[in-house]
C-alpha cells in the first residue's frame, strides 16, 4: 500500500502539472491563434495509473469515465477528478482523497515505503 505521505506528494504534483499544462497549452493556443492545442506530461498517465493499483476504479467510473458536455471522457477515476477539478464535498485536499479513497475501496493494509538511492530500491516497513 503507497503511504499517506508518499499519495499526497504525487497527488499534489499531478495537480500541479495539470494546471502548468492547461497553461501552457492555453499560451500555445494563443499564441498561434488556434483552440484546441493540448500540451500533456508524459508522465501525468503513467504516474495516474501507478496510483489507481492501490486504488482501483470502480463503479460507473470502470465502464466509461465521466463523460463531458461534448462526448469527451474528462476523467476516468477520483485522483484525475481532483487533479482536475479540486476539492469536492468531502474531499477538502490531496490528504482528504487519500482517506477518501482506503476508505472507499476498504485498504487498510500495512503501508510499505520505498527510497531510491543510485538507481537501487530499499523496502522498508512492516
Amino acid at each position: 500500500m503507497v503511504s499517506r505521505e508518499l499519495f499526497i506528494e504525487c497527488v499534489e504534483l499531478l495537480e500541479e502539472q495539470y494546471a502548468l499544462d492547461m497553461y501552457n497549452s492555453k499560451v500555445l493556443s494563443d499564441m498561434y491563434g488556434v483552440e484546441g492545442i493540448k500540451i500533456e506530461s508524459a508522465l501525468y498517465a503513467p504516474l495516474v495509473k501507478l496510483l489507481r493499483v492501490w486504488f482501483p476504479v470502480t463503479g460507473k467510473e470502470a465502464e466509461s469515465g465521466v463523460v463531458g458536455k461534448g462526448g469527451d471522457i474528462i476523467y476516468s477515476c477520483e485522483i484525475q477528478r481532483y487533479c482536475y477539478n479540486g476539492a469536492w464535498d468531502g474531499v477538502s485536499d490531496a490528504g482528504g482523497l487519500y482517506d477518501y479513497l482506503v476508505n472507499k475501496t476498504n485498504l487498510h493494509s500495512i503501508e510499505v515505503s520505498y527510497e531510491f538511492v543510485r538507481g537501487k530500491s530499499s523496502r522498508s516497513g512492516a
